[in-house]
């Protein structure tokens, strides 16, 4: 069990932890709802945290939350990091069919929000993947209006986290119109063998069947 300090809380019925006494940025986003005197407030990185208040005063006061191990868990047929579990689906559908299977399983096409999870999955799809055809749809699409590109949660891609392969082979996203006039509006992801970098994304048709990578929060256990 391990006690940090922590300052800058943010008040109102919810809370954060800030910075550690030390100054630098703890590595646990830490939020909840305060209950009397104590307040649990998740588990983040495999760690349950409790947040045990000094002060009345939330927006100025010094708090220091303990650290208690607990298990967080996937379902059969998912695979975790970090807090999140994904599935490789071995079957193949249309990009609105996938994402539809991925919800049927309580999740969604995967959203991809940090450098080291395309790392993550670039890795997995090299021993998922049977051939470099074999590609997985993401949940990526600028099917509403060209070029604005959004995940399934309707938010917009973030162009200092986009993978879009850019070789001399294929520069995306590129809109092809040759295989389906209604252009490219999806994106799966992949590549095999493997080259160095983590640049492998595509648009393609969405009607076009491919298997595909959903998401879901972990269970805290």
């Amino acid at each position: 069990m391990q006690q940090v300090e922590a300052v800058d809380g943010r008040g109102g019925d919810g809370v954060e932890a800030g910075r550690s006494a030390a100054g630098k940025r703890t590595d646990h986003d830490c939020w909840g709802l305060k209950a009397g005197p104590m307040a649990m407030i998740g588990c983040y990185g495999g760690v349950a945290l409790t947040l045990m208040w000094r002060s009345s005063v939330i927006l100025t006061s010094r708090f220091s939350f303990t650290v208690q191990p607990c298990v967080v868990r996937c379902d059969a047929g998912w695979r975790l990091n970090g807090t999140k579990c994904y599935h490789f689906s071995s079957n193949r559908l249309n990009w609105t069919e996938s994402r539809d299977m991925c919800q049927r399983l309580r999740g969604d096409l995967v959203k991809i929000e940090s450098r080291e999870e395309q790392e993550f999955l670039d890795g997995k799809l090299q021993t998922e993947m049977i051939d470099n055809g074999d590609k997985f749809w993401i949940g990526l699409t600028d099917s509403e209006a060209e070029g604005q590109w959004v995940w399934t949660d309707g938010s917009p891609l973030n162009s200092s986290l986009a993978f879009w392969a850019d070789n001399d082979d294929n520069k995306e996203p590129d809109n092809w119109t040759v295989e389906d006039p209604e252009g490219e509006d999806c994106v799966r992801m992949g590549q095999k063998p493997f080259i160095e970098g983590l640049k492998w994304w595509y648009d393609r048709s969405c009607q076009i069947e491919q298997r595909s990578i959903c998401e879901k929060t972990a269970k805290i256990l």
